[in-house]
């Protein structure tokens, strides 16, 4: 069995992101998605293609506020998060900066009946978060 103390070597590894980067990959995707959409849809030339962006997980390590704050300022449609808990710490974390995006909840909700339901779903509402079926 290895243990990590053992081996401090192997304990230096990190990621760094690059806001500026990130914005760049945002503007990407969605100059592609709506091409793409508009190119299937021409009919529809006035429709708006929403872009997701997901943080869930610390933004995968990379830091949630502060990739929820770039992304929300540069006009993501929706930030994705995994649970309730990750929705309510971007809500009050941005709303400390005067921003209040659409979050998308993508995790499980709480079984019907359920003692935890009723609490689940009085934060959702109270605290504007849109939730998965």
């Amino acid at each position: 069995m290895l243990i990590a103390k053992e081996f401090p070597e192997y304990l230096e590894t990190f990621a760094e992101i690059n806001l500026t980067d990130l914005l760049k990959n945002y503007d990407l995707i969605k100059k592609h998605a709506s091409k793409r959409y508009l190119n299937k849809n021409s009919q529809n030339r006035s429709q708006k293609i929403n872009i997701c962006s997901v943080v869930k997980a610390n933004a995968y390590g990379h830091g949630m506020l502060e990739c929820s704050e770039a992304l929300t300022r540069h006009g993501t449609d929706y930030l994705g998060t995994a649970d309730l808990n990750e929705s309510l710490q971007i809500r009050y974390g941005l709303l400390k900066k005067k921003l209040r995006p659409k979050i998308l909840c993508m995790g499980a909700l709480p079984p019907a009946g359920n003692f935890k339901s009723k609490a689940f779903l009085e934060n959702v509402v109270s605290n504007d978060i849109e939730v998965t079926l």
